[in-house]
């Protein structure tokens, strides 16, 4: 499981949200971090966060952005 979700993530790592070309991307991408999170990935848990801070692929959820960002750093992430 914990090698399923670190794929999940390079691929969504693979759309380059952060570039803001293109939010189906960005959509995409957030699908793949939500699957990998799920599976309590810390690094698909940050990325989803910061996609939750600025509503990148989807709405726009600051709480629960930074709700996440804290259970990543519960998770060993720095």
């Amino acid at each position: 499981q914990a090698s399923f979700a670190e794929e999940l993530y390079v691929q969504g790592m693979q759309y380059n949200w952060r570039q803001g070309k293109s939010q189906a991307n960005a959509a995409l991408a957030r699908a793949l971090f939500e699957r990998a999170a799920a599976m309590e990935h810390h690094k698909s848990i940050r990325a989803l966060s910061e996609m939750l801070f600025v509503g990148a692929g989807g709405s726009k959820d600051q709480e629960h952005a930074l709700w996440l960002k804290w259970a990543a750093c519960l998770r060993g992430d720095s």
